[in-house]
């Protein structure tokens, strides 16, 4: 699609494809916005390998001005990113130390030597801290013994199936000693984890075996104490409790489970960690929630949706208020989940369009956003493929008043449950607003005026009352892309 101002020949010709251009190029994943705000954490790899073991750096950007710096090596695997509580470090895993297995590292955000943290190292996934510091926790695989390497390098390579399961387990490490301890049950398959508010507890959802079929059937979440013991189970459920979350008092936990549309947890739940009934939370939402972070230290929870083809973020109370924390913008996704500040004002992601490759976002929950003016050339710098995206620059879309206006118009407005999602109303929100350039003019994110549900709902005990249900966030000028 031609940019206006230029002819179609010049702009094919810009854009032609070239191998060689998209197997090098760097993708970024798991943006992580450090606690007060300031920087992003971020992972750049190349979307092909060119070894036996993938390479991949981190690199930080600052929310407001200033460039992207590359903050590891990039000579190894260096992945999963996570601020501690404070802001002053960073964690990661990386295999630097054994390429194919990974460790636990821990850097300063200023800068300097990575340390490693943890004695152990191979299969490890969802790295995080406790909420006080102190503590972190990841889940790893458990490691082959020494006669099944034996016999691996010995060529028997028999296999019975079913057998001798290799179990993920939940470990908790002290990065001042480097010592860590599997604190899950070892004939059980931990799926996800979630610490307590108070650091001494952690919420687990297990499978009896590490089978992907296991993910279909029953599995259960239970409540361990951090130094281990005997969990306590919560409650049972068929599929995964996917993305687990406290709430700030440590009464509730949140969940992701499917409700029957999809094999996949769609829909987000609550249930009194002392038992009890499970609370749906999104029953009157017809899009699906994709994935879930708490906000504002579990006040509240963070999520991606979709609706549709498009992607929203929504600020979801413990009573099951949204409210649209996404300004207008062009329709495209977010791959994977998007994360807050501390404060839950400043927000960050990897977006992508049918124009645009993969990118960091970053933006305000606030009218007021004018810092976010990245450098248009980072594009070209890290990613290599500036041709690709008809702009460097992410275009404002119409203002909720013009949405509002444009339901009114359609008949519209007391039966939208988020601003525009019929069909009817996005096309007449789309006639009332400007493409951004280079675009086909398909409409943009309209989801700045989502209202709240419109069943009503108890609060749960503890819960922190949802603020208004009118978000004022914008979308930046320009925003930092890859």
């Amino acid at each position: 699609m031609s940019r206006e101002g230029e002819d179609m020949d010049s702009d094919t010709t810009a854009r032609r494809f070239e191998v060689e251009r998209w197997v090098s190029y760097r993708r970024p994943s798991d943006a992580q916005v450090s606690p007060d705000g300031a920087l992003i954490a971020f992972v750049l790899r190349p979307v092909s390998r060119s070894g036996e073991h993938w390479e991949s750096a981190i690199w930080v950007v600052p929310f407001s001005e200033g460039e992207p710096r590359q903050f590891t090596s990039g000579l190894w695997q260096d992945e999963c990113p996570r601020w501690s509580p404070d802001g002053s470090r960073l964690a990661f895993l990386s295999d630097r130390a054994e390429r194919g297995k990974l460790s636990v590292y821990v850097i300063p955000r200023d800068g300097g030597e990575a340390v490693r943290v943890f004695d152990q190292q191979g299969e490890l996934a969802m790295l995080s801290w406790s909420p006080d510091g102190r503590w972190l926790a990841v889940l790893m695989t458990d490691p082959e013994t020494e006669e099944e390497k034996r016999r691996r390098e010995a060529k028997e390579d028999q296999r019975v199936w079913d057998t001798d399961y290799k179990y993920q387990r939940l470990w908790v490490i002290d990065p001042e000693t480097g010592q860590g301890k599997a604190i899950s049950p070892p004939d059980r398959q931990v799926r996800g984890y979630a610490w307590a508010p108070d650091s001494s507890r952690l919420a687990i959802n297990t499978s009896p075996t590490p089978k992907i079929d296991d993910i279909f059937r029953e599995t259960e979440v239970a409540i361990l104490h951090r130094d281990g013991g005997e969990p306590q189970p919560v409650f049972r459920l068929t599929g995964l409790a996917e993305d687990l979350v406290w709430s700030a008092d440590g009464e509730w936990l949140a969940y992701r489970a499917p409700a029957g549309r999809v094999v996949h947890g769609e829909y987000v739940f609550a249930r009194p960690v002392d038992g009890g009934d499970a609370i749906c939370l999104t029953s009157d939402y017809p899009g699906t929630i994709e994935a879930m972070r708490p906000l504002e230290g579990g006040r509240a929870l963070l999520a991606v949706a979709f609706e549709g083809l498009e992607a929203t973020v929504y600020r979801i109370g413990w009573d099951g208020r949204r409210e649209s924390l996404l300004p207008a913008g062009p329709a495209g996704t977010f791959h994977g989940a998007v994360t807050a500040s501390a404060g839950g004002d400043r927000l960050a992601g990897v977006w992508s369009d049918a124009g645009h490759a993969p990118e960091v976002v970053a933006w305000r929950a606030a009218p007021d956003d004018i810092s976010l003016r990245m450098p248009a050339r980072a594009r070209t710098a890290l990613s290599g493929i500036a041709a690709a995206s008809s702009s460097g620059r992410v275009t404002r879309a119409s203002s909720s008043r013009a949405c509002s206006s444009s339901r009114r118009a359609t008949g519209r407005e007391s039966a939208s449950r988020s601003s525009c999602r019929s069909t009817a109303a996005r096309r007449a929100c789309g006639r009332t607003s400007s493409s951004a350039p280079g675009t086909t003019g398909r409409s943009p994110w309209l989801v700045s005026a989502a209202p709240s549900c419109s069943r009503t709902r108890g609060v749960a005990p503890g819960a922190v009352p949802p603020g208004p249900t009118r978000s004022s966030a914008t979308w930046p000028a320009a925003s930092f892309a890859i």
